[in-house]
């Protein structure tokens, strides 16, 4: 069962990828962003699934060590946490998703060029700032180390 939530993560990633490189058509605003904090509470909801499937083998206390250790899988709680919540009353990083921009440039004939969709994740150190498009990709390793170091095939 687990597998199937790892799916779900792989799934999201993809579509932000996707988003990211959409064209300027694509209006990927509102839906782009909607997809990347689906992402994050899926990516951070594995855990769970994880602990509580006994088909994993993980056991709980060895999901939440690795996860605490790892800052992207942090962030994710984070990010998560404060999207389910509205506000985080604890954290682990501070982090939330602060900001959005949308890369435009212009053509050789002046055409205006979507070039790109990105987003800021802060933490609470000021001078912390992460991509979120690259966290994501963090994210997934992290989990892939995990699977890694405890013999699970996703």
């Amino acid at each position: 069962m687990w597998r199937e939530q790892w799916r779900r993560v792989e799934r999201w990633q993809a579509r932000i990828e996707t988003r990211a490189l959409s064209t300027w058509v694509d209006d990927p605003g509102d839906e782009a962003t909607d997809d990347l904090m689906a992402f994050f509470s899926a990516a951070w909801n594995l855990r769970d699934w994880l602990s509580n499937d006994p088909a994993s083998g993980a056991s709980a206390s060895d999901v939440a060590a690795f996860a605490s250790k790892s800052q992207p899988l942090r962030l994710a709680a984070d990010l998560s946490n404060g999207e389910k919540h509205l506000t985080l009353t604890s954290s682990r990083e501070g982090a939330g998703v602060t900001g959005r921009s949308f890369g435009v440039s212009r053509d050789d004939a002046g055409s205006v060029v979507f070039t790109g969709l990105t987003w800021t994740v802060t933490t609470s150190d000021p001078n912390e700032n992460f991509d979120a498009v690259t966290l994501s990709r963090d994210i997934v390793t992290a989990w892939r180390d995990f699977f890694a170091v405890t013999a699970l095939t996703p």
